[in-house]
């Protein structure tokens, strides 16, 4: 038993340490110029859109499989429940497995959180007069 917990310890520490070493160098950093603000920011601004694009993709994704299951003619003459969608979910490993690909756009979105964070206060085109090289 203490064999594997060492090995699944070592394993983690090979999969994730370089990361966590970024991740304290860069809190080390940026604390010692002083801009410890910014960086507790940004890896906010990053978890939170993270979870949100996750819970919309979840959201969307077990809506749809509910409103399927109940337009879908029923088997024994019942709408389906909530309930009945769970059980059948653990079923099958298919939506189970199509729910864990929803972390892709959500890791997706995080690594772009300037530009999605951004989004809301772009500029239009047509509020522009020249371009920003011009002046």
């Amino acid at each position: 038993m203490r064999l594997w917990a060492f090995g699944a310890i070592v394993v983690l520490i090979l999969l994730f340490g370089a990361g966590l070493l970024e991740f304290w160098t860069d809190a080390i950093w940026y604390r010692s110029v002083g801009f410890d603000g910014v960086f507790w920011t940004r890896i906010g601004a990053g978890a939170g859109l993270f979870l949100g694009v996750t819970a919309l993709g979840l959201i969307v994704f077990l809506g749809n499989l509910w409103l399927a299951r109940r337009l879908a003619p029923p088997m024994e003459g019942v709408p389906g429940t909530f309930r009945d969608l769970f059980e059948r979910l653990a079923e099958s490993p298919k939506p189970v497995i199509a729910a864990i690909s929803g972390y892709c756009p959500a890791a997706g979105s995080t690594w772009r959180w300037p530009a999605t964070c951004a989004w809301p206060r772009l500029t239009p085109f047509s509020a522009i007069s020249a371009p920003p090289w011009a002046s």
